[in-house]
């Protein structure tokens, strides 16, 4: 089963706008797997999950190749904590205090570069 493709956007605090290509898993096998096992994001950033509703969520690193960034969203996809340069296959979850809806997990440096911070939107 393939993963859906889309474009998404972070807009900053600024008001400018990061555009990010991301794969977001259909099935309940995809959510669970996530980018575990995979070597090099070819042709897209990420992966955006949507837990449905705002929950406690812990991600971690197990199996999982490449260093990324994660981005915690609220309901109201208001970024709320940023975990930076995970590293591979660390079995430490990696959560957020605050209730989270949305899970962006992006290439290892991504929040650097754009000068992402708490507090920009998942648009």
């Amino acid at each position: 089963m393939n993963l859906i493709n889309t474009d998404i956007v972070i807009q900053k605090k600024n008001m400018e706008n990061i555009k990010l290509v991301v794969k977001i898993p259909i099935s309940k096998l995809q959510h669970n797997q996530g980018l575990m096992y995979i070597k090099k994001l070819d042709g897209y950033d990420g992966m955006l999950f949507d837990f449905g509703e705002s929950q406690y969520v812990n991600m971690w690193m197990k199996n999982t190749f490449i260093p990324l960034d994660i981005l915690f969203f609220d309901s109201n996809r208001k970024l709320i904590n940023i975990i930076e340069n995970t590293i591979p296959h660390d079995k430490t979850p990696l959560g957020s205090s605050i209730p989270t809806r949305y899970v962006l997990e992006v290439k290892s440096g991504i929040v650097k570069k754009f000068g992402v911070a708490v507090g920009d939107y998942l648009k």
